[in-house]
């Protein structure tokens, strides 16, 4: 139950800008009413993330884009602050193979750098994200800001078609009745589709959502033709 409360939690700290003082306010209401209660159920907790998880999804999505923007094209300059003169140069050795800012990130280039080169890039790579987390917050919040509300809008409307397939999904698994296991498939999928709205699941591309309720029917129909496929006939010799 803690971890899950800690998850809640990290969730609350980390909102994008702009989030609507309602919505933070239930949010810290609901953390405070938690914080001394032991008996509250982690599939509460849970309900709660996944409540609030649609009504910030649309904020994360449209700060992520700008953050994930600036990334791309200030990243370097601000990682450059927090490397000496030699692990700048090994950086820019390391451009010049083909290597890039976003392969620091992944940790493709462990062979290229030292051990404590590698230890000395980690701790730069998490202060430039804190740096670049900050800038981009404080551009949304004034020169941008325009463009990031509407951003947002645009996603509200995405999240309407959102909800309405990973509803669909429920129903699916609820109508299913022919194959338990495609059943808990589909609603495992559903819930996994809610927990990455608040970040407890890697995100998803919400293009492809629409296209789950064809793919469990493909699998259903697979499923269907399975039936009696291990039995073993019977033939009566005898039978004239």
């Amino acid at each position: 139950m803690q971890y899950t409360l800690s998850l809640f939690e990290h969730f609350y700290k980390n909102l994008p800008p702009l989030i609507p003082n309602e919505i933070k306010e239930q949010m810290a209401s609901t953390l405070g009413s938690w914080q001394n209660n032991f008996e509250v159920k982690i599939e509460e907790i849970e309900m709660a993330m996944i409540k609030f998880g649609y009504e910030v999804w649309p904020y994360n999505q449209a700060f992520n884009d700008f953050y994930n923007a600036n990334f791309f094209k200030q990243g370097e300059h601000f990682l450059n602050a927090y490397l000496d003169e030699k692990l700048q140069q090994k950086f820019l050795n390391f451009k010049v193979y083909g290597g890039g800012l976003e392969d620091l990130v992944t940790g493709n280039p462990a062979v290229f750098f030292t051990d404590e080169e590698r230890a000395d890039l980690c701790v730069a790579l998490v202060e430039m994200k804190n740096k670049l987390r900050d800038f981009t917050k404080q551009e949304v919040l004034t020169l941008r800001k325009k463009e990031y509300l509407e951003s947002v809008a645009e996603y509200s409307k995405s999240l309407k078609k959102l909800k309405k397939e990973i509803g669909h999904l429920y129903d699916l698994s609820l109508a299913e009745k022919d194959h338990p296991l495609l059943s808990a498939e589909i609603k495992e999928k559903a819930k996994s589709l809610e927990y990455s709205l608040c970040s407890l699941e890697p995100d998803f591309v919400s293009a492809n959502v629409c296209d789950l309720p064809d793919f469990f029917a493909e699998h259903k129909l697979h499923l269907d033709n399975l039936k009696g496929i291990h039995l073993t006939a019977e033939i009566d010799f005898y039978k004239e």
